[in-house]
């Protein structure tokens, strides 16, 4: 058996620390790519957080922990007392849609409470158990396109803009006794129809509503609410699409209309954070 010497020892023992020399540096590298990596990973995580904050769009007024109340007629109601209960597949589900992507954070309770075919004073005849007793802490209302049906049609149950003054005060006023801390907007009645196109019918309507639309903006004034132009608001898309683009017939809505209401009301409640 060959018997080592020592000048041979020393040169494999070198030789192992050389080796394991080079394998803790490559542990070390290794380990310093790791975490050069996983700093990578934090920081673009924290651009991405950083860019959701800073982009986050249009933060609207509403807190986490408080409700809003939905109610008017058939163009709040949206089946939502049938297949698509409980908020209908109409503006309001698209608004809670809306607040449920741009601001996650929020948990707000959403309410629909329309009832296809309402008046003022149908809502008036429903407010203690539809409103009132949910104590929402917002309260939108949009309400007035049946009761001018119903004035021009000189029904049994006419509306006249001097009747829908009187009830639509008594509900902002008893709204203010029992809930003085709710937050109230109130939505144009609208009629989507360019004046061009009209039909006699269709034009009376535009002509009446604007009495309807005097009733609103006094009481908005008086106590100091915000108020949605629906109207208007349509009628500037009007200059660039036709009516068919957001409607069927001039009353109803169909989704891309009703998109335009659930983004107006989003707006309006995000530039009361300004």
């Amino acid at each position: 058996m060959h018997k080592m010497q020592p000048i041979e020892s020393i040169c494999l023992f070198e030789l192992g620390k050389h080796l394991f020399t080079n394998h803790e540096s490559r542990i070390t590298n290794h380990e310093s790519r790791i975490t050069n990596h996983e700093s990578r990973i934090t920081n673009h995580e924290s651009r991405i957080t950083n860019h959701e904050l800073w982009n986050s769009p249009m933060p609207t007024k509403l807190q986490n922990g408080q409700s809003m109340l939905f109610i008017g007629d058939s163009i709040t109601d949206c089946d939502r007392r049938g297949n698509a209960v409980p908020l209908g597949n109409g503006y309001v589900k698209m608004f809670t849609d809306m607040l449920a992507v741009h601001e996650p954070q929020k948990n707000v309770t959403i309410y629909n409470r329309g009832i296809s075919g309402n008046c003022v004073t149908d809502l008036h005849a429903r407010w203690h158990d539809d409103a009132l007793a949910l104590a929402p802490d917002w309260l939108a209302i949009k309400i007035g396109i049946n009761d001018v049906h119903r004035y021009l049609r000189d029904d049994d149950e006419t509306i006249s803009p001097q009747r829908f003054r009187e009830v639509y005060a008594e509900l902002l006023n008893e709204t203010r006794d029992a809930l003085p801390r709710c937050h109230i907007l109130l939505i144009q009645p609208f009629y989507i129809v360019d004046p061009v196109d009209a039909t006699p019918w269709e034009a009376s309507v535009l002509e009446t509503l604007g009495d309807y639309w005097q009733v609103i903006e006094s009481l908005a004034r008086k106590h100091r609410l915000p108020m949605i132009d629906m109207h208007t608001r349509f009628q500037r898309l009007l200059r660039h699409k036709p009516a068919a683009t957001f409607c069927p017939e001039p009353v109803h809505p169909n989704a891309t209309g009703h998109y335009a209401i659930a983004f107006a009301v989003y707006e309006t409640l995000s530039q009361l954070c300004n």
